[in-house]
């Protein structure tokens, strides 16, 4: 969370020195990264008492995960992440990545099988989605 693990540290400053030019080592320390705030997230998690929905420090993991995913977006391959953050139960965390990489589709499917259709519409009504996918979600959401 606030205070970053050696490996976290090291990892980010080898990922901050890479050129860009370097896509495929970027793309796997930034999976490697990306897999290190997922288990923070979930270790802070670990540690919320029962009957409580987060902590100041579970939500600062969250966010600091949501922060690492926007500024790494063009390292990480959308796939990979999507797949771990659905492992991870990360749901929430997919459909905010999901919708950050314009894929749109991807953001709707998962608000509807979450049974959220007034959020899979409110994806919908995002000025760059094509009408083919109100047409491809329209039934399910009406």
């Amino acid at each position: 969370t606030g205070h970053r693990g050696a490996l976290s540290t090291y990892l980010l400053r080898k990922l901050d020195n890479l050129p860009r030019l370097e896509r495929p080592q970027r793309t796997m320390l930034a999976t490697w990264l990306l897999e290190l705030y997922l288990d923070a997230a979930y270790q802070e998690e670990l540690k919320i008492p029962p009957g409580e929905l987060s902590t100041p420090t579970s939500r600062a993991a969250v966010e600091e995960l949501k922060d690492f995913m926007m500024d790494q977006k063009d390292d990480l391959d959308d796939g990979t992440t999507l797949n771990l953050l659905a492992g991870y139960g990360r749901i929430e965390e997919l459909v905010y990545y999901a919708t950050a990489r314009a894929m749109y589709d991807v953001a709707c499917m998962h608000m509807i099988q979450e049974g959220n259709a007034k959020r899979a519409i409110a994806v919908l009504r995002h000025p760059d989605v094509s009408p083919d996918l109100w047409y491809k979600f329209g039934p399910d959401l009406f």
